[in-house]
């Protein structure tokens, strides 16, 4: 399973991503409706994405273990909350994919599988803090729908997860 994860880990990815160390933007105003998107929503995309780039940011990821997530339950379900507030089918694509990769973490302790499910939760929420919020400062990494509709490379890893047996996660 593991040569898969990393088969599907984008290549390009050097030492300018933000799991290697950019700084996040200040958030905007809780009041602002961001690009059509309710504010909530929005709001939990920027503090998701903060949250994600301390936990896997400045080389964290290298060294992040389950128990880096003692709370995975309640960000599950404060997730599981705002999708109930998301029109958009594609953006709930996205939301849904986060929700999985935390179950991830969740599921199997194994190192190796919480980095990989950690550095997908975080490259979704970066991701949709550039659609939705203009976050611009650092390479996006195909891991949404929101974007443009397509399967995203998150779905692509997710499918193999999956598609393991439980006894082999």
């Amino acid at each position: 399973m593991l040569a898969l994860l990393h088969f599907f880990t984008p290549f390009s990815l050097g030492k300018n991503t933000t799991e290697d160390g950019i700084v996040l933007k200040e958030p905007k105003e809780a009041t602002e409706d961001v690009s059509g998107i309710h504010t909530e929503v929005s709001t939990h995309i920027q503090q998701s994405h903060r949250y994600w780039n301390e936990k896997t940011g400045y080389g964290a990821i290298d060294n992040v273990t389950e128990d880096d997530f003692g709370d995975i339950s309640t960000r599950i379900e404060d997730t599981e909350e705002v999708i109930t507030k998301i029109d958009d089918p594609e953006l709930r694509k996205d939301f849904n994919n986060a929700v999985r990769w935390q179950q991830v973490i969740e599921e199997n302790p194994e190192k190796e599988s919480v980095q990989e499910a950690a550095r997908w939760t975080h490259r979704i929420y970066h991701d949709l803090d550039e659609y939705v919020n203009d976050y611009d400062e650092a390479p996006l990494f195909g891991a949404t729908h929101f974007d443009n509709g397509s399967i995203s490379e998150s779905d692509k890893v997710l499918e193999q997860v999956n598609r393991v047996p439980e006894d082999e996660r």
